[in-house]
């Protein structure tokens, strides 16, 4: 079966790592006003009181095993040691997304990382449904 393009595709934000920064935490409330879309966010760690009731959050390891990463890994040009794991991390947050949305059935999103800002996503997403 064909995935369908699902309505009000919602934003997906994933953060590896323990320490869930500051400008993080800015960045999701930013988004929460101004995406026109619902947030999620996928994380290490457990949601921070101080965000939104209505951002959905998921902890990576309810749902998320890193051995097809690990595989990828061991076969991947990306330097480990460059800026601490950089190209290592950018990749395994995408086996990571694949992941969520087999286990949740959310096939249609939008992925967006923590240091960008989005608007009006829900017109993108229009726009994107009428050219099909």
């Amino acid at each position: 079966m064909k995935n369908q393009l699902r309505p009000n595709a919602p934003l997906v934000f994933v953060f590896l790592g323990l320490s869930f920064p500051n400008y993080a935490l800015s960045s999701i409330e930013i988004a929460r006003q101004s995406s026109g879309v619902s947030i999620i966010v996928l994380a290490d760690s457990s949601k921070p009181a101080s965000v939104s009731s209505d951002v959905d959050w998921f902890v990576i390891a309810d749902f998320y095993s890193p051995l097809d990463f690990r595989r990828f890994s061991e076969k991947s040009p990306f330097s480990a040691d460059f800026r601490d794991g950089f190209w290592q991390k950018t990749a395994e947050r995408f086996f990571v997304l694949r992941a969520f949305a087999a286990h949740s059935k959310t096939y249609t999103f939008f992925h967006g990382e923590l240091d960008c800002l989005f608007f009006e996503l829900d017109r993108v997403e229009s726009e994107v449904v009428q050219t099909r």
